[in-house]
């Protein structure tokens, strides 16, 4: 999946910067165990449920007119610019919605993100697999037909 560049370095240096973060819910050492919540920190979340997309964990994120939290869509998979779920059914993973944590500081994530843009990149690849999830970057983004490049 392909996301903007520079929309994807913004989300990240907002969570970079945020002085409070969301939460993220862990499950429980054992079976019967409720889990607990814990503070996200600063990361990127790659979700899917509504579309495909990277949001900031920043909890204080000014909203849209709508009420919405920033995020940047991959190229094909934004909910309002048509059949996302066919192209998510094509990839051959599990259609539950999730959560995927990227963290930004300790990982060198956000100075890769950095130096990405600098040196002219402007595509931020992330392929998933059911076990595996790595991450590259290039430089021009490949556009569905009849789509433009994802929102922010």
């Amino acid at each position: 999946m392909c996301f903007d560049l520079a929309a994807v370095l913004r989300l990240a240096e907002a969570a970079a910067a945020a002085r409070e973060n969301t939460t993220r819910w862990e499950p429980g050492p054992v079976l019967n165990h409720p889990g607990f919540s814990v503070d996200a920190g600063p990361c990127l979340v790659l979700a899917r449920d509504d579309g495909v997309h990277l949001m900031s964990t920043d909890k204080n994120a000014p909203r849209d007119a709508d009420g919405r939290l920033p995020v940047c869509y991959a190229s094909g998979f934004d909910p309002r610019s048509g059949d996302w779920w066919s192209r998510w059914n094509r990839t051959g993973l599990p259609g539950d919605d999730f959560g995927e944590y990227l963290e930004v500081i300790e990982s060198g994530l956000l100075n890769d993100l950095r130096a990405a843009v600098e040196r002219g990149y402007r595509c931020f690849v992330i392929t998933l697999s059911e076990d595996d999830l790595s991450l590259n970057f290039e430089r021009c983004i490949p556009t569905t037909p009849g789509e433009g490049l994802p929102d922010q």
